[in-house]
């Protein structure tokens, strides 16, 4: 089974429990660099990469707004092929 993770690093605030990798709003630059960086990130990847699961963490994913979300999938949706993904989720906090 081969899952795909795409973590959202933007955070509200910090949780004194959590080990990942975050940044407040006040250290966030905007997510078009992120998402230009992901995107390049994601054109290295095989032509044949199928993932069966999608997984879009944080970090608080939903902290994004509506359009840059949109944009996000957009670029999944440009290079990977979903046909087989069995289950996608996106944590909302």
């Amino acid at each position: 089974m081969k899952g795909l993770y795409i973590h959202i690093p933007l955070c509200i605030s910090r949780c004194r429990y959590c080990d990942f990798y975050k940044v407040t709003p006040k250290q966030w630059n905007g997510a078009d660099r992120f998402l230009a960086a992901l995107d390049r990130e994601l054109e290295s990847l095989p032509d044949s990469f199928t993932p069966d699961t999608l997984f879009i963490g944080g970090g608080t994913p939903s902290a994004l707004s509506t359009s840059e979300i949109e944009r996000l999938l957009s670029m999944l949706n440009e290079r990977i092929s979903f046909a087989q993904v069995i289950e996608s989720t996106i944590e909302v906090n």
